[in-house]
């Protein structure tokens, strides 16, 4: 959507800048082809075609061109802004979700060691902590899938 927002900005420079350009009319004109009257037939010939070619400009004493020059360019100026803002928040939900990822997978493997090791009593609670704890590690994955243009190509699997 940001690239049709900047491609839409540029067409709107390039309408600006071609409406400044001189405008340019042409026009042919020929005698008739064939023409029959009174008995006598008559045939054209190339030099009684006619060819006129005029430009004029449209001179802007309002300003209006100008003025459409500059809200371009102060437009431009703000939706850059905002895709930088937008790229900024996109960065930063990317790095918490690599960091919430890192954390999740660290306690993981601290729960799957002290599962190995804890008794009986002990081994119910840790794997519903283990559960919660992989159910974090998908939420987080998911977060991470919308960054990750390979799983998008490879339908969700890992590009490996």
């Amino acid at each position: 959507m940001a690239a049709l927002d900047l491609l839409a900005l540029r067409a709107r420079r390039l309408g600006i800048t071609i409406q400044e350009w001189p405008e340019i009319e042409m026009s042919v004109s020929s005698p008739t082809v064939y023409e029959a009257g009174n008995g006598n037939t008559y045939a054209w010939s190339p030099r009684q075609v006619f060819l006129s070619v005029g430009t004029y400009w449209t001179l802007d004493t309002q300003g209006k061109h100008a003025s459409d020059r500059r809200l371009l360019a102060e437009e431009t100026v703000v939706r850059r802004e905002v895709l930088e803002q937008e790229a900024a928040a996109a960065a930063a939900k990317l790095r918490q979700a690599l960091d919430g990822l890192a954390k999740t997978d660290g306690r993981i493997e601290s729960v799957d060691q002290a599962l190995a090791s804890s008794d009986a009593a002990l081994r119910p609670a840790l794997s519903e902590a283990r559960e919660s704890l992989l159910a974090d590690r998908r939420e987080w994955s998911l977060t991470l899938w919308f960054f990750d243009d390979s799983l998008w190509r490879n339908g969700g699997q890992s590009g490996s």
